[in-house]
């Protein structure tokens, strides 16, 4: 396509500390883009570790203001032909970014995004006046972008159907191949230990499977100490085989998942479409989730895994019970896993995506 070099500008932040809009953030700004596109990247992070996320501080605000005055510059400067903004589905949140919204709408077409799952609960438990702030700043943008279909129809009442798009989330993962010597069925599971993510769940479950022909590797940073010393206490009560490891990144945390036989990650909260999934699927495990969010387009039921109900330990149970009986299904999962993120969660399959949205808005 000919097109003059247009000028998009990303709004994000960068890791530390490492969640999904970070590691998305630094993913875009490591991947080959078209020579048609000139990228710019404004990282707006004010955090630098998880448990000051969403904390107010006199500091934090100097600094937002400070970025927002930047942010304007930017734009003007550069004459960007488009900018792309995510926006957190928190009040407090909601407000910060929307100032870089209605900052950029004023100047050039603004595309936003939703990372996660939660907008309709947040903004219908919210004040009229919220939603009412809502409209007005979703009003004049150039449509949303969401990370899976089914999360669409969060926005049937702010976009029309064709400005509303899916990108699910994409990373690029080298991995190598490992021969595994597992005596037992090895168990990951990957994510913050908080209840929303499905960690006590799981740890329900486990006390009910037979320990002896299991053990569970736990990576990830506990976020409320009433979870944690639930599942602590009941790991130590009934003698459980499970090892909580601590938050691991880069080539560690693929070695666990490499060694791993089976992905467990049983949410019960909305998810938008967890890295963590891309994670196990492109190290070639079988999963175990729930049907949360976009979840359920890349665990496909019986195909490279199994959806269970949210806060159903019992469920849990019975399809670990399933992978323990039948190697060579599981074997067969885990390759269905690992051709559905080459086909369909690389980073370059995620930047596909983006470009054709931003063809058709700057064409």
């Amino acid at each position: 396509m000919n097109l003059t070099r247009k000028k998009i500008l990303i709004v994000g932040k960068n890791p530390p500390p490492f969640y999904g809009t970070s590691v998305w953030f630094e993913t875009l700004q490591k991947a080959n883009w078209s020579d048609d596109f000139d990228l710019l990247f404004f990282d707006n992070n004010v955090n630098k570790k998880l448990n000051s996320l969403g904390k107010i501080s006199f500091t934090k605000v100097f600094i937002n203001i400070k970025l927002y005055f930047e942010f304007k510059n930017i734009v003007k400067k550069h004459k960007v032909h488009l900018v792309l903004i995510p926006f957190s589905q928190t009040t407090l949140g909601f407000v910060k970014d929307s100032i870089y919204i209605n900052i950029a709408k004023k100047r050039t077409k603004t595309l936003l995004m939703l990372h996660g799952a939660n907008f309709l609960n947040w903004s219908k438990s919210a004040s009229s006046l919220i939603r009412k702030y809502i409209n007005r700043t979703f009003t004049n943008t150039s449509g949303i972008i969401v990370l899976g279909d089914n999360l669409k129809c969060l926005f049937d009442d702010y976009y029309k159907k064709e400005m509303i798009y899916s990108i699910p989330n994409g990373l690029t993962i080298n991995v190598d191949s490992v021969e595994k010597r597992n005596k037992k069925l090895k168990l990951i599971y990957l994510g913050n230990l908080q209840k929303s993510k499905g960690i006590k769940d799981l740890i329900d479950a486990i006390a009910l499977v037979d320990n002896t022909k299991i053990e569970l590797e736990v990576i990830g940073q506990w976020r409320d100490e009433i979870t944690k010393k639930y599942c602590i206490d009941k790991c130590s009560e009934f003698n459980l085989n499970v090892h909580f490891l601590g938050p691991k990144y880069g080539s560690d945390k693929l070695e666990f998942l490499a060694n791993a036989d089976l992905f467990i990650f049983t949410p019960n909260k909305p998810e938008g479409h967890p890295l963590v999934l891309i994670e196990a699927m492109a190290n070639s495990l079988p999963i175990i989730s729930s049907n949360q969010g976009a979840i359920s387009e890349s665990v496909i039921e019986g195909e490279n895994g199994f959806i269970v109900n949210s806060n159903s330990p019992n469920e849990i149970v019975e399809k670990i019970n399933f992978f323990i009986e039948n190697e060579v299904v599981r074997i067969k999962m885990g390759e269905k896993s690992r051709e559905i993120y080459l086909n369909n969660y690389t980073s370059e399959k995620m930047i596909e995506n983006y470009e054709k949205i931003f063809y058709t808005l700057v064409k």
